[in-house]
C-alpha cells in the first residue's frame, strides 16, 4: 500500500501543472515504457490521434499477443456493429399435448436463444403470464431447450481447474439464468452450536446442500465448493461460522450443467404460482409442431454491452461469440462460428483490414489462446469512434479512469483522474489497457498498450498509467 502511495503521489507531482507542447512525445512514451519488469520483446503499444490518423507512437504494434479481457473491446464492437446498438435476445415457453380444463397433457418447453440477460425477474414474468393463459397443471415434463448453442460449456483453452467455482468462469450455454450463478446464504441457526441456516437465491431443486456451517463464536469466511453429481445436478458444500443473531453470510459461485439447473427453477416458479407439475425436468428440444405460448426479450445489445465492459463480465463474451456464430451462420452457435464472423464480417468487411494475424479462442479474453495486435485494437477503437450508429454505446461501456468499472482504482487522486476511458485486462503474465483519451488542447487519442511476459504486475500497470496520464496531460498540435 505504502509503495502505491508514493507512486500516485509521484505521478501528480510529475504531471501537476505541467505542458508538453513542443517535447518529443514519442520520447516520452518511450521512457514510460521501458520500466523494468516490463518484456519488451513480448509487449506492444500504438497511440494515434482519432483527428489526424498520425501515429504519435507505435512499438511491435503488428505483433499478436494475448489480449485478455481487451478481448471484449473486439467482441462488442463485433455485436454492436453487426447486430446493432437496439438489439435483443429472445427466451420463450412453448408447450404441446392438448390443453383441457386448465391441463395440459403434454410437456412444456423454456428456450432461450443465446438470452445473455435472463433473470429470475423476467422468468418469473414469464411464468405469471403462463399462469394468466389457464394453465393449472402440467401432466408431462419441463424440457430445457439449449439448442441454439453447441455443447461446449467453457472457453477453448480455459484453465478450468484453476479458475474452481468462481464467477468470472461461469459456464456457457443457450439458455443461461443469471448469467449462470448461484447466491449461497448462511444465517445463524437458532442457538448457539446449532449449524447455520443455508439458503439459495433463487430457490431450486437443482442443488442438493451439504451443511457444514455451525452458529456461535466470531465470524469466519464463508467457504462454498461445488461438485457435478451423476445425475447433472450440482452439491454445494457449505463451510462457516456465524455468531447467534449476527447478520448474513452470502457468496456468489458458478455452476455446472446451467440448461437444466435453468429448468429446475423453472419448475420452482411454476410451482409457486399454483402450477402442479407432474413430471421432472429434463433437456431436450422443442418439437416443430409445438406452439410458442410466453416469449420475453432482453434489454437492448447496448446495455448488456455497457455491463460486459464496465464490469468486465466473462460470461456475456462467450454467449455473444456464439450469437454471432448461430445468428450469422445458423444454430448451433460456436466459438469457431462466431470467430470467424468476427474475422470477415468485422475486421475484413467493415474495417478492411486482414485478419489473418487474429486468433479468437472466447469472447472474453479469459483463454491465454487469444492473439491480437495493437494495431487492430486501435483500428477497432477508430472505427467505433468515428461511426455515429455505435461510438455513444461503445464508449460509455468502457470504464473511467479513478471512477468505475475495473478503473475506479487507478489514477485516483492524481492528474490522471477522470481522464481517459479504457478496458482493462488481466489474466497470468498478460496486463493490457486499450481505450480513449483527450489530449490537453483536445486533440482525441486512442491507445492500446499490451503487456505479455512480464516479470513485475506493478511495473506493467504503473507504466500503462503513465503513459494514458502522460497522453492526457499534454498538448499533441505543435
Amino acid at each position: 500500500m505504502k509503495t502505491k502511495v508514493l507512486f500516485f503521489l509521484s505521478l501528480t507531482i510529475f504531471f501537476s501543472g505541467v505542458s508538453y507542447a513542443g517535447d518529443n512525445i514519442s520520447n516520452q512514451i518511450a521512457s514510460m515504457f521501458s520500466k523494468s519488469g516490463i518484456s519488451k520483446e513480448s509487449s506492444a503499444i500504438s497511440v494515434v490521434s482519432l483527428k489526424t490518423g498520425k501515429k504519435l507512437y507505435e512499438y511491435n504494434s503488428k505483433k499478436a499477443l494475448a489480449p485478455a479481457s481487451n478481448m471484449k473491446l473486439i467482441t462488442s464492437a463485433a455485436a454492436l456493429a453487426l447486430l446493432k446498438p437496439e438489439h435483443k435476445f429472445k427466451t420463450s415457453i412453448y408447450q404441446d399435448g392438448k390443453v383441457s380444463a386448465g391441463k395440459i397433457s403434454g410437456n412444456v418447453y423454456l428456450k432461450s436463444f443465446g438470452d445473455p440477460d435472463l433473470t429470475t425477474e423476467r422468468l418469473w414474468k414469464m411464468v405469471r403470464k403462463f399462469k394468466n393463459t389457464g394453465v393449472k397443471e402440467i401432466s408431462g415434463n419441463i424440457i430445457a431447450d439449449d439448442s441454439f448453442f453447441d455443447q461446449k460449456q467453457t472457453g477453448e483453452g480455459w484453465r478450468v481447474s484453476d479458475y474452481g467455482d468462481s464467477v468470472y468462469s461461469a459456464r456457457i450455454s443457450a439458455l443461461s439464468l443469471n448469467r449462470n450463478t448461484i447466491d449461497v446464504w448462511l444465517r445463524a441457526g437458532d442457538t448457539n452450536g446449532s449449524k447455520g441456516i443455508v439458503t439459495l437465491d433463487p430457490e431450486n431443486d437443482f442443488f442438493q446442500i451439504e451443511n457444514n456451517t455451525s452458529t456461535g463464536g466470531g465470524y469466519s469466511d464463508l467457504i462454498v465448493s461445488r461438485t457435478l453429481l451423476p445425475d447433472g445436478k450440482n452439491k454445494i458444500i457449505v463451510k462457516g461460522y456465524v455468531p447467534l443473531n449476527g447478520h448474513y453470510e452470502n457468496t456468489k459461485i458458478n455452476l455446472d450443467n446451467p440448461t437444466l439447473y435453468t429448468g429446475y427453477v423453472f419448475k420452482k416458479l411454476l410451482e409457486k404460482e399454483g402450477i402442479k407439475v407432474k413430471g421432472t425436468v429434463k433437456r431436450g428440444v422443442v418439437s416443430n409442431n409445438s406452439p410458442e405460448i410466453i416469449s420475453s426479450n432482453s434489454r437492448t445489445l447496448s446495455a448488456i454491452v455497457y455491463d460486459f465492459n464496465k464490469h468486465s463480465v466473462n460470461f456475456i463474451g462467450e454467449i455473444l461469440l456464439k450469437y454471432l456464430g448461430a445468428y450469422f451462420k445458423g444454430a448451433p452457435g460456436t466459438a469457431q462460428k462466431g470467430a470467424e464472423v468476427i474475422k470477415k464480417e468485422f475486421f475484413e468487411k467493415l474495417l478492411k483490414t486482414d485478419s489473418k494475424q487474429l486468433v479468437i479462442a472466447d469472447g472474453s479474453g479469459l483463454s491465454p489462446l487469444n492473439k491480437i495486435t495493437a494495431d487492430h485494437f486501435i483500428k477497432t477503437l477508430s472505427f467505433m469512434y468515428k461511426d455515429f450508429g455505435y461510438q455513444s454505446d461503445y464508449i460509455a461501456s468502457l470504464p473511467l479512469s479513478g471512477a468505475d468499472g475495473t478503473l475506479r482504482k487507478r489514477t485516483r487522486k492524481t492528474e490522471g483522474e477522470r481522464k481517459f476511458k479504457a478496458k482493462t485486462g488481466f489474466i497470468n503474465g498478460v496486463s493490457c489497457l486499450s481505450g480513449y483519451t483527450f489530449s490537453k488542447d483536445g486533440e482525441p487519442i486512442a491507445f492500446s498498450i499490451m503487456m505479455n511476459n512480464f516479470s513485475n504486475m506493478y511495473s506493467a500497470v504503473s507504466a500503462q498509467d503513465s503513459i494514458c496520464t502522460f497522453l492526457a496531460n499534454t498538448n499533441i498540435k505543435n
